[in-house]
């Protein structure tokens, strides 16, 4: 599944900051950079098609608009940073047109990260220390290279609708008059950038909230399929079980269940 982020990459004073353990998250993009730097473990970082591996004391700087997903490889202590392409205006205009070789780059005092989040609030402060890491980035990066994704901005567009329509009965001809771009041209940006289709994405989209509801909620399975925008609870189901390889009840049962055993686990610990 990908999807377009849009609460973490415009917060109200254009910068968003977060601590992690064992940081994991599926592929997505948005329209800001994003820092993140790993203060123990190791992480791997996926950029648009090329794989990092991100050791302790190193960051990784994601430009606006690449699809990037991150999982942890070991036990990790991590620092994101999210951050409007405003606060770094002149580094931006770069990043519109390049992307970085190796985006990986050493950070030898993370106390710049303490200043950062202090700075939160001050402007200025803030670009400074962003300034500060992007010239720590420059320093030793291997160079840019010309951009080739440019319309991935496009696909952003097309998340965003079906996040805004999923539950209604929508098809890519109907996020085509919406965006302002030719269905065809949308279709094939869809196939060369991401592999997949309009009804895949909607189908990856609507299971991923189904499995939310499935774990938090009370209601039944076909409730579930309405709400998430299935008018059948035979598509539903088979969808379900293609994506997950289960079906919603079993994945129900089985959830259920594992939330039960780790309660068990706790109560016995204590006890």
């Amino acid at each position: 599944m990908i999807y377009y982020e849009n609460e973490r990459a415009n917060p109200v004073n254009g910068i968003y900051h977060q601590r992690n353990r064992n940081l994991g998250v599926s592929r997505h993009l948005h329209d800001s950079f994003e820092w993140i730097y790993v203060y123990e473990g190791t992480m791997e970082i996926t950029v648009d098609d090329k794989t990092f591996a991100v050791g302790e004391g190193q960051g990784i700087l994601i430009f606006p608009n690449q699809i990037h997903s991150a999982r942890s490889l070991t036990k990790t202590k991590t620092y994101l940073c999210i951050f409007q392409n405003s606060l770094v205006g002149e580094f931006s205009r770069t990043a519109k047109v390049t992307t970085a070789q190796n985006p990986v780059f050493d950070v030898p005092n993370p106390s710049l990260i303490d200043r950062l989040e202090r700075a939160d609030g001050s402007r200025y402060l803030l670009k400074s220390c962003l300034y500060e890491m992007i010239d720590l980035f420059e320093r030793t990066h291997e160079g840019y290279i010309p951009r080739k994704n440019k319309p991935i901005e496009h696909v952003g567009k097309i998340l965003t609708f079906i996040a805004k329509h999923y539950a209604e009965p929508i098809t890519m001809q109907d996020a085509a008059k919406e965006i302002g771009y030719d269905y065809h041209y949308l279709s094939n940006l869809l196939q060369k950038s991401l592999r997949t289709t309009f009804r895949t994405l909607l189908n990856e989209y609507r299971i991923s909230h189904a499995r939310n509801l499935l774990l938090t909620g009370e209601g039944t399975i076909s409730s579930v399929a309405v709400e998430c925008g299935y008018d059948s609870l035979c598509s539903f189901n088979r969808n379900f079980k293609e994506i997950t390889g289960t079906t919603p009840t079993e994945y129900r049962e089985r959830e259920k269940n594992k939330k039960n055993a780790k309660g068990n686990l706790r109560s016995f610990a204590r006890n």
